[in-house]
């Protein structure tokens, strides 16, 4: 049976069988003329190739406490004789429920719903930049340099042999890095191009925003060369601001490098041109004065002038050129979500946690709900191209790729140029699922043609291993004490944050069509 565009989406994947958007397996007729191979990732049997163990590379998450815990020290601290002039009780008590609201809200179960470890691919093709937070409060910027010239990566270090860190050029110097972005520089008059670094002359590689609670600030990444003719990274402090209202995300725009944009959490979009040193503010709300939730993210649109902005009831296209009071586009709604739930068994009431931006692509969007991940075209809003059931605990981590990016594949070529990956998962739970779609078969362009490409497979960034069931129960069990029970010190050997290493600079030989390379930051410290 052939269903519209309209009607597809309404059956997810792993809601029902053979859902319409799925394509026929290679089994079927129609998909054995054009397969798409093997979709299955799988770590390699091999041990992970150990690059550098250090204790500056350890994040020391703190222990969450429980909300009571968290409300009585509250209460105990302003109600304190040598306080009790500080706070009348009244607002002692009001605050103290704002923040057990606070504390057990949607973050609370996640430390680190954000990937510890950026990367920046250098001009010279053949090395990267890895950054990651450092530093007793995770309060500083820390890198190394990675080369793959040789056999084997060549990590560059600081002269004491550890990792280089960057201790100026913060608004707020000892709060926490909360995330972390950086972009390749493009050829501008803030950027100028050079095919190298040579003496006395540096070269612009990219930007790097670092996000802490209550700042953003902004970073060039240069390579220079030193005394000795090496040539080593440098991160140059560029700007910084700071707010009143928290930061939710902050971005580099993919059309002129030197403008960004942020969200704060009282629902303020700043946006800001590091060269001419302007910017501006602008509020969004929903349609109807509809409370938008959590904010999410933001992510600059196909046009310069076009911020999309996610928050967990809906996600609005925003014009920076717009006059207040304008309403935004909204282009995709929670209760419009809601309506792809066909069985009355699942909880209806569901919220947006996560939101992505393709790279290749200025107008796919993917959002992930408590049990839904969607996919969006923002040229045809509030219709979902494709859905899947995804049966994770709350993922905040997504990544959209092109499956070339994973497997390149020189058998099943026009598989692996056409078809994407949706990554999404959780650090803290260490559960990452691929989702993979493209054309129903070579040759067919636009939306109409999408389908998922087989079912989600788990992908495990850990080589932990297979756990006993005595060792699984325990963990169940010891979750709601984790705080003080074993479970959270086996945190720390969980993956703090990955990247993606290209397979032009260090491809991988595999007989099973192809495979990727990536590097994990570990929370013991260890980059592998």
């Amino acid at each position: 049976m052939e269903f519209s565009d309209e009607w597809r989406s309404l059956w997810p994947v792993s809601s029902v069988f053979a859902a319409p958007i799925l394509r026929p397996s290679a089994a079927a007729a129609a998909a054995a003329a054009d397969p798409v191979g093997p979709l299955l990732f799988s770590p390699s049997p091999l041990p992970p190739l150990p690059l550098l163990s250090s204790p500056s590379l350890a994040l020391d998450i703190p222990a969450p406490l429980p909300a009571s815990s968290f409300v009585e020290g509250l209460r105990s601290f302003f109600h304190c004789p040598t306080n009790e002039a500080f706070l009348p009780s009244a607002a002692v008590d009001a605050l103290a429920i704002e923040a057990a609201v606070s504390v057990s809200g949607p973050s609370a179960s996640d430390p680190f719903p954000c990937n510890n470890l950026a990367a920046l691919r250098c001009r010279n093709g053949s090395s990267m930049v890895l950054f990651f937070p450092t530093g007793p409060n995770a309060n500083l910027i820390g890198y190394v340099s990675l080369s793959f010239r040789g056999l084997a990566p060549d990590l560059g270090l600081d002269r004491d042999g550890d990792v280089f860190k960057l201790r100026e050029g913060y608004k707020h110097p000892y709060h926490r890095i909360v995330k972390m972005s950086a972009v390749a520089a493009t050829q501008s008059s803030w950027a100028p191009e050079a095919a190298s670094a040579s003496p006395g002359d540096t070269l612009i590689e990219g930007f790097l925003i670092a996000t802490t609670l209550y700042s953003v600030n902004w970073f060039s990444i240069e390579t220079r060369v030193t005394g000795t003719g090496e040539e080593r990274p440098f991160v140059v402090p560029t700007a910084k601001q700071g707010f009143e209202s928290a930061v939710v995300h902050a971005c580099w725009s993919p059309h002129f490098v030197e403008e960004s944009a942020a969200l704060l959490e009282s629902g303020n979009l700043c946006w800001f041109n590091l060269q001419t040193k302007r910017g501006g503010t602008m509020r969004v709300a929903l349609p109807g004065a509809v409370n938008p939730g959590e904010w999410l993210s933001c992510e600059f649109g196909g046009q310069p002038w076009t911020v999309i902005v996610a928050c967990s009831q809906a996600v609005v296209l925003v014009d920076l050129r717009s006059t207040k009071g304008t309403e935004h586009k909204v282009l995709a709604h929670i209760e419009m979500s809601s309506s792809l739930y066909v069985s009355p068994l699942i909880e209806m009431n569901d919220r947006f946690i996560a939101f992505g931006k393709a790279s290749y692509n200025d107008f796919h969007i993917a959002l992930v709900t408590e049990h839904r991940l969607l996919l969006f075209d923002v040229r045809k809003p509030l219709a979902p191209l494709l859905a899947w059931n995804h049966r994770m605990d709350s993922p905040h981590f997504i990544a959209m790729l092109r499956l070339s990016e994973l497997r390149p594949s020189k058998e099943f070529k026009w598989a692996s140029e056409s078809g994407y990956v949706i990554l999404i998962g959780s650090f803290w739970n260490n559960e990452f699922t691929s989702f993979c779609y493209g054309p129903r078969k070579a040759g067919c362009l636009g939306n109409s043609s999408l389908f998922a490409w087989e079912l989600p497979s788990s992908l495990s960034l850990s080589d932990n291993g297979c756990e006993s069931g005595d060792s699984f129960v325990r963990e169940i069990f010891s979750a709601e004490n984790s705080a003080y029970g074993s479970v959270w010190r086996q945190r720390k050997k969980k993956v703090a944050g990955l990247c993606i290493v290209p397979n032009d600079i260090f491809p991988v030989d595999s007989e099973s069509g192809g495979g990727f390379s990536l590097i994990r930051l570990t929370l013991s410290g260890k980059l592998e």
